[in-house]
């Protein structure tokens, strides 16, 4: 019998949607710990520093931020500093307690510049305290399952249920916090600190979307999952909101407002504002947005009478960045986010202004590039295709000629940014970074060695670099606190001196024009505009009056400016054919805006550690448990997940189980052990299920008591290969087993047998690729790149006969074999027909094969229902062969709206057009053709967890007649429906 096939998807059906994907492990780092009062330090020899001065950051800011939420974690919070990777970000896991910290610091063209360890951890700890304060139900229940499936009505006499057609699992989450609310309480972090605060950058990115009519919604707030700008404005507009709450109402109730959250019955965030606060929050919305509107008008009215601005060369995308001129003046290098969907997708471009024609150099390029002298080579910056041999991906250099169009590689794993040509020494000055210290090195272009040039060991941020052919010397942007400052090193002397160095407001990005005059970008009128300074005449004086910021100056020897202009949500190239002074009372908020930065506090700095440091030793936080209850095959089953994962990550454990009334158990487990390169796994599934049958013999009735159990471990080991692809290798031993009891009430009569009905073992090879860029909308609407499984299984079966007495007189199996190897691949590629409106269209191919044809069909491939062709049902197609194609035409109705019904905020919606044709077969391929249309929409539930509702109908093209045993069966020529709400499609 194959009486488990329908139940084993019930039980494992939706083990995809909780499981992560793939990472790399490193098990080349030697983890340590040293402890303070309030926290565990773990971190590796390349981390100690950033490790150090973060857990002076960490106890700094302990009782300010306890003390505002009136909070404090029930135990030490875990800080882990990783530099494996260029990544600058941080992390708060509030049901673990833990916060991970990258060492590289944030360098983001959407903020201004601020000392990264201690704005970071202060960040992420405000999460973790602000985030625990509000958990409903603790730190061991993070969530609530709602589960429901659904099944075909068509299924083989052998199997008890048909291929599932509605799958549901929709979430109750733990804490319902909006992402705007979280992270804005996470920049507040609390009354008087100032390690991150309201910078010109955010201020800009508001008064845009304010001055332009473009402010998010409170519903466009509540969520991310958007393009360009959209995810930082969520940031930024819920910073200002936080901070407009804690100036009119007082900071406690940024407090009160989590307790309130925190209850239970609490699920309105509405209700939980009117409570805390005595306004409706769509009400304290609309104050919000006015009070930001006339603040913004005021400020505003000079500039808006006296702009001064260049013409916009480059406006496409949001984010267009450092131009640089070529040496002749006719050509400049520049980023752009254009055809890419978020703000850091950057490719580098070369605009010829003698045509306006753009040639793309390379993508994924973040920081400026150089020319050489010439303007035949174009030097630049970004992370090669491939991680290294341990996982990591670093920045390298690049160089190409535009003569041959080559492009060289010149570093591995330099970490090098922001090249500059060195003509003299014919070298790369770059900026690299290392434990979170950031220095300046140089590269030999005649024998590729390397030279530090600098060696700050003080966490201060270097930015940008230019080369001052005049002096010989680099110019850089330098934050030690807040702000930049401009700074200089000469090549003659290798000296170090500050250039314009002022504590109370930003300079940045500089140049030097052809009369040896500065040009930078300077925010001390509360607005970025270009400013001159000439230290020889002593002469200064803006250039530009810009309503949104003016950045990234550039001047060609014609003295014509090219710089970077933010206006209507992005970031612009414009052009200045002359510099002429603007008066200073013209521009910006005011002369003396900055004197409103006078009060910043000194930075937190810490070089060394004197406590105990000991080896680390593995962690766990406690057992993450979350309740389900699944409706399946319309039985109510209660159960639970649980799952835990030690605190870097070496260890994994995730299980399941669920039971109904007529003692139907799925239960499920997998661990998965991170300590080495290839990571291990081993996974167990415990499937039964019960179900009756009455029979007639004779003149009695006979009831029938059947009972099936699905037993499956299986093992293996997965290899992370070049970034995109995985290798993995599993073995498998299966049990499937039957229990009969036979009874005949009316006499009181009866009897039983268990068997084995088949027993199995299993060598599985798979190799997965998954290439394809980062777009919003990609799971919804793919629209570019490919994902691949290729599969190829050695399987032992013994598949039952029937029963026979052995020689001692035992009934017992007669197994026959049905030994095969199996076949199958799947490949999915995506392509954009219309970039704009993201028409797109899907090709799918689906192909099975497996070598013994006399196999039994419990072992065929079945090609229809919903993973296969959709017109029909699951058991409708079968054989030892299969082939489908499926082609989907998808067409947004809308995109990064907001459309709130409830808890749920959609944000995207595509209808889709499916031709799927195919066969699973065993002698003689015949075609079957199937037409259908598909309806998705996604967005989030309870604010952050994501929702996909998916509704199909599809209807076979090709009708056929099937016998099965003594009955024929007809199939095509019918409307066929599925019916998803998961977390993805």
């Amino acid at each position: 019998m194959n009486a488990g096939r329908g139940a084993w998807i019930a039980g494992l059906g939706l083990l995809t949607v909780l499981w992560g994907q793939f990472t790399y492990n490193h098990p080349e780092l030697e983890w340590k710990t040293f402890e303070t009062e309030h926290f565990f330090i773990h971190f590796y020899d390349d981390t100690y520093h950033s490790a150090v001065e973060g857990a002076k950051v960490a106890e700094t800011i302990y009782p300010a931020v306890t003390e505002l939420y009136q909070y404090r974690p029930a135990e030490k919070t875990h800080l882990i500093f990783m530099d494996t990777d260029d990544i600058a970000n941080g992390a708060a896991y509030y049901y673990d307690n833990k916060i991970v910290i990258w060492a590289s610091p944030l360098d983001y063209e959407l903020r201004g510049s601020h000392r990264w360890l201690q704005n970071v951890i202060t960040h992420e700890f405000t999460h973790i305290v602000s985030m625990q304060k509000s958990m409903k139900a603790g730190r061991n229940i993070p969530s609530l399952y709602f589960q429901y499936l659904d099944y075909e009505p068509e299924k083989r006499k052998d199997v008890l249920f048909g291929y599932p057609n509605q799958i549901a699992s929709y979430a109750l989450p733990g804490t319902i916090v909006p992402p705007w609310l979280a992270e804005g309480v996470a920049q507040f972090q609390f009354p008087g600190s100032d390690y991150d605060n309201w910078d010109t950058h955010r201020d800009m990115i508001l008064r845009d979307r304010t001055l332009h009519h473009n402010l998010l919604t409170l519903d466009g707030m509540n969520s991310f999952g958007k393009r360009g700008i959209g995810n930082e404005s969520v940031y930024n507009s819920g910073y200002a909101l936080v901070r407009y709450i804690a100036v009119k109402y007082g900071p406690d109730k940024l407090s009160e407002l989590m307790t309130a959250l925190s209850r239970p019955t609490e699920w309105s965030l509405n209700h939980a504002f009117r409570k805390v606060l005595g306004v409706d929050l769509r009400d304290l919305y609309a104050a919000f947005k006015a009070t930001l509107e006339e603040r913004y008008e005021i400020l505003t009215e000079t500039v808006r009478d006296h702009a001064v601005e260049g013409r916009l060369l480059v406006r496409e995308g949001t984010t267009n960045l450092y131009p640089v001129w070529s040496p002749d003046g006719n050509r400049f290098l520049y980023l752009s986010n254009r055809n890419n969907d978020y703000f850091g997708q950057t490719d580098l471009y070369v605009r010829d202004l003698s045509n306006g024609e753009d040639q793309l150099i390379d993508h994924g390029v973040q920081s400026a590039a150089s020319w050489n002298r010439s303007g035949t080579l174009i030097f630049y910056s970004r992370r090669p295709d491939h991680p290294n041999g341990t996982g990591s991906t670093y920045y390298d250099l690049f160089v190409y000629d535009l003569k041959t169009g080559d492009k060289t590689r010149l570093t591995k794993d330099s970490r090098g940014r922001f090249p500059v040509f060195i003509p003299g020494d014919s070298a790369l000055a770059y900026i690299s970074t290392h434990d979170g210290n950031q220095n300046i090195y140089s590269l030999s272009l005649r024998d590729l060695s390397v030279t530090q040039l600098t060696n700050f060991q003080d966490h201060r941020l270097v930015h940008r670099l230019m080369y001052d052919s005049r002096r010989q010397a680099l110019l850089f942007d330098v934050t030690t606190n807040h702000f930049r400052n401009e700074y200089e090193y000469t090549f003659s002397d290798s000296t170090i001196r500050p250039l314009l160095n002022t504590r109370e407001w930003d300079e940045r990005d500089l140049t030097v024009l052809p009369s040896g005059a500065y040009l930078y970008a300077d925010d001390r009128s509360g607005i970025y505009n270009l400013y001159t300074f000439d230290p020889a005449q002593g002469q200064q004086a803006y250039v530009t009056n810009v309503l949104g910021g003016a950045f990234m100056p550039s001047v060609n020897q014609k003295g014509q400016c090219l710089y970077v202009q933010y206006e209507a949500g992005g970031y612009k190239i414009a052009l200045l054919d002359s510099l002429t002074p603007v008066p200073t009372e013209m521009v910006g908020y005011s002369p003396n805006y900055f004197r409103r930065n006078g009060a910043l506090k000194s930075p937190i700095v810490e070089t060394d550690f004197q406590g105990t440091v000991r080896p680390y030793e593995d962690q766990f936080p406690p057992m993450f448990v979350s309740p389900k209850v699944m409706v399946d095959y319309h039985t109510i089953k209660p159960g639970f997940y649980f799952y835990s994962s030690e605190m870097l990550n070496r260890l994994t454990v995730l299980g399941g189980a669920s039971i109904n009334g007529k003692k139907d158990l799925d239960t499920f487990f997998r661990f998965e052990f991170h300590r080495f390169f290839p990571t291990l796994y081993a996974e167990m599934a415990y499937v039964t299920r019960n179900t009756t049958e009455q029979d007639r013999y004779s003149v009695y009735n006979i009831d029938n008591r059947l009972r099936f159990r699905l037993i499956q471990f299986r093992s293996g080991i997965q290899f992370p290969i070049f970034g995109v692809h995985t290798l993995e290798i599993n073995g498998t031993w299966q049990r499937y087993r039957a229990f009969v009891k036979e009874s005949i009430p009316s006499e009181g009569i009866e009897g039983g047998i268990a068997y084995d009905y088949y027993r199995g073992a299993l060598l599985d090879v798979t190799w997965r690729s998954a290439v394809h860029p980062p777009r919003f909308d990609g799971n919804i609407n793919p629209s570019k790149g490919w994902d691949l499984t290729v599969r190829a299984t050695k399987e032992w079966n013994d598949f039952i006969d029937g029963l026979d007495f052995n020689d001692a007189g035992t009934l017992t199996e007669v197994f026959v074999p049905n030994d095969l190897v199996r076949l199958e691949a799947d490949l999915r590629w995506s392509v954009t027909l219309r970039p704009r409106q993201r028409w797109t269209l899907t090709a799918e191919t689906k192909a099975g094969w497996y070598s013994n044809q006399n196999a039994d069909s419990f072992f065929h491939f079945f090609g229809g229902g919903l993973p296969g062709l959709q017109g029909y049902p699951y058991y409708g197609l079968e054989g030892s062969r299969l082939a489908v194609e499926r082609l989907a035409f998808r067409v947004p109705l809308f995109r990064e709206r907001h459309v709130r019904t409830g808890w749920i905020i959609w944000q995207n919606s595509v209808i889709g057009f499916l031709y799927q044709f195919g066969d699973a077969w065993d002698d003689q391929l015949d075609v079957k053709q199937s037409l259908g249309f598909q309806w998705r929409i996604n967005g989030f539930s309870f604010y952050n967890f994501p929702i996909a509702l998916g509704w199909e109908i599809h209807r076979g093209l090709t009708p056929f007649k099937k016998q099965y045993q003594e009955q024929l069966i007809e199939y095509g020529n019918e409307n066929r429906y599925y019916v998803t709400l998961l977390f993805g499609f």
